[in-house]
């Protein structure tokens, strides 16, 4: 029955932010516990959202591909829809966000922050 699914969601959302003049997330987000978000931001420097992935939080973070080598992301990102964060990101345990295009930085005009509701 509907009324007995209940799912825990991040109270209050997570922020990640990309500093002016960077293409990476300073901070990290731990998505252990969670198995599903969605992610918005405030202002966008045109182009695609990627995924850094690590099993530790201090350890080096690579671009998250699939099994053809495509990296996983969020296709024309922007600041006036919120986004779906795709499933093969939440096995990864440890991500950064990456403003990026073809695997290639794109460096942001501004602050960015990126704010995740996380779905349990």
């Amino acid at each position: 029955m509907i009324g007995d699914i209940t799912r825990d969601c991040s109270e209050p959302p997570v922020t990640l932010l990309i500093e002016s003049g960077h293409a990476v997330s300073i901070d990290v987000l731990d998505f252990r516990n969670w198995a599903g978000a969605l992610v918005e931001v405030d202002g966008w420097t045109p182009g695609d959202l990627g995924f850094l992935v690590c099993d530790t939080p201090d350890g080096i973070f690579e671009p998250l591909k699939d099994e053809d080598s495509n990296y996983v992301e969020i296709l024309n990102f922007d600041a006036v829809n919120a986004r779906v964060v795709p499933a093969r990101v939440f096995p990864s345990h440890f991500v950064k966000v990456w403003s990026m295009w073809k695997g290639m930085d794109i460096i942001q005009g501004g602050d960015r922050t990126l704010t995740f509701q996380l779905k349990g």
